[in-house]
Formats: C-alpha cells, sequence, structure tokens
C-alpha cells in the first residue's frame, strides 16, 4: 500500500507566518512604509529565516511589501490614487456576480446571508473580526454564481480595501461614527433583501451604489474638504 507523503511543518509554518503579517499588515498594526525587519520577527515567530523570508515574498506578490535594491523590506504605502481604481474594479466584478447569484441563489443561501449579517452588526466596526466577517458577508452575496478564481480576484481587492479602512480610522477620528455604522447597515440590509427576493438587476444596481458610497467615505476621510457622498435610500 502506498504511503500518504509525510506532512511538510515547513510549508505550514510558512502558511502560519505569512497569515500573521497579512493581518498585521492589513489591520493596521504594521504601518504602511514601516520597514520590516526579518532577524527580528524571525526572533518574534521563534522560527529561523527561512519561512520569514518565504512568508515576505509571498506578501511582495500581493503588493504588502515591497522590497529595495537594497534588501530592505517596507510595507506598501497606501495611496489615494489607489481607490479609484479598487472600487471600479469591486464595483464591475460584484455587480456582475451579485446579479447572477440573485437569479439562482437557493433558500439554504438566503438563510446564510442573513445569518452572517445579524454576526456582522454584533461586532465592533472596523475591529480584525468585523473585517473577516465583512468580507464573508460580501462573498456569501456572490457564491452561488462564483467560484475559487473569482473569491481569489475579490480577496485581493477587499483586503486592499480593509487597509485603506484601517489608515482611514486611524487618520480620522470620525470615521467609524454611529452615522457610518448606521448607513452602512441599511445597506447591507437592502442588499439583503434583494438576494433574497432574487432580484438580480436591482442586486447590481444597489451593490454598485454600495460600493460607490464605500468609496466616498473613505475618500472624504482622505480629503475632508470634499462634499459628503450622497447616499442611497
Amino acid at each position: 500500500m502506498n504511503s500518504l507523503p509525510p506532512i511538510n511543518l515547513r510549508a505550514n509554518t510558512v502558511d502560519a507566518v505569512t497569515n500573521q503579517l497579512r493581518g498585521e499588515i492589513v489591520h493596521g498594526s504594521i504601518k504602511p512604509g514601516e520597514r520590516i525587519w526579518p532577524k527580528e520577527l524571525a526572533k518574534r515567530f521563534s522560527v529561523s529565516h527561512i519561512p520569514v523570508r518565504e512568508a515576505l515574498r509571498r506578501l511582495e506578490a500581493e503588493d504588502l511589501v515591497s522590497a529595495t535594491s537594497h534588501g530592505a523590506t517596507y510595507a506598501t504605502d497606501v495611496r489615494l490614487e489607489d481607490i479609484d481604481g479598487i472600487f471600479d474594479l469591486r464595483s464591475v466584478v460584484e455587480g456582475e456576480f451579485a446579479s447572477r447569484s440573485a437569479r439562482v441563489r437557493s433558500d439554504e443561501d438566503v438563510r446564510d446571508v442573513r445569518q452572517i449579517l445579524a454576526q456582522l452588526e454584533q461586532l465592533d466596526p472596523y475591529g480584525k473580526e468585523f473585517y473577516e466577517v465583512h468580507r464573508d458577508f460580501h462573498w456569501a452575496l456572490l457564491s452561488p454564481a462564483a467560484d475559487y478564481v473569482i473569491r481569489r480576484v475579490l480577496d485581493r481587492l477587499w483586503r486592499t480595501t480593509d487597509r485603506h479602512l484601517a489608515v482611514a480610522v486611524a487618520m480620522d477620528p470620525e470615521f467609524p461614527a454611529e452615522r457610518h455604522a448606521r448607513l452602512r447597515t441599511k445597506e447591507h440590509r437592502k442588499l439583503v433583501a434583494m438576494f433574497a427576493r432574487g432580484d438580480g438587476d436591482d442586486l447590481r444596481q444597489a451593490i454598485e451604489a454600495h460600493i460607490g458610497n464605500s468609496r466616498a467615505r473613505l475618500r472624504k476621510s482622505y480629503l475632508p474638504d470634499t462634499d459628503e457622498p450622497v447616499e442611497n435610500d
């Protein structure tokens, strides 16, 4: 009988270090532009330098870190000019697949979306768990018609969005205000209602409006003198 291949403990260590560093960069524990010292990370995680360097290579491929020609590694800067491109892509991809999903969703899919939304509404805004559940909520609206390739693309866009949000929260004490939370909740509930009705065209428009409002709120935190976004009822 053929034996199973041995577990690659080094690969598991690389995954663990990658996931930890990704979370710290996305959620702002490691600041944009901050230098990352591999030797300090190896000591902190009690691992050799090999998994740390492999983790940093993975994060460089995700544009979360960048290396200089002299070998120094930094957390990638967060740039205002990236916001429009990120949200434009999200609007196109999420709008299309939300529309398809609404037309094929099952009763179980509707229950799952409602359950995730209920969980999301119980969380403190912009904490680590909030970001994770928020991604799960958006994915639940798309998953009946999307596959893992779409999930991989969106995970990258969502994590970049989350990183901009974490910076905005740190810069703008008013950003996580009650009004923002109330508007976000209203928009999320509207998305769920349209998903439950199976109304693909209306859901596409609603999710595009939701993403547009999120972009406007985020841009205002970077550029306080811009006009307030127009919120959809």
